[in-house]
């Protein structure tokens, strides 16, 4: 599912999801247009997403310091990782400060 500011859904890594819970409409006071919307998150899915979270955080314990800073000092460059909802951005001379071989994982994929 991709992003779409019209239907409810949530963020679980990699990808979105259904909100499945009561939908509620955003709307612009300005113009009174509908804007959006947004659905109250069910006991189900809140608990889905804290397991989740909770084995990435496990996870990433795991990880020793210096590989925890490499993967925080990777993420502004994952250029390939970008979504862009609304526009096409150019970059012209991008600052790439840090050695390639940074973005590496175990396996020898580039992040």
């Amino acid at each position: 599912m991709s992003f779409d500011s019209h239907t409810p859904s949530y963020f679980l890594n990699p990808a979105y999801r259904p909100a499945l819970g009561p939908v509620h409409r955003v709307v612009d006071p300005a113009t009174l247009e509908p804007v959006g919307s947004y659905a109250n998150s069910r006991p189900a899915d809140v608990e889905g997403t804290l397991d989740a979270v909770t084995r990435a955080q496990r996870a990433w314990m795991r990880c020793d310091a210096k590989s925890r800073a490499k993967a925080l000092h990777a993420l502004p460059f994952r250029r390939s990782k970008m979504v862009v909802i609304d526009h096409k951005p150019s970059i012209h001379g991008w600052w790439y400060p840090y050695p390639d071989e940074w973005f590496y994982d175990a396996g020898g994929r580039k992040l």
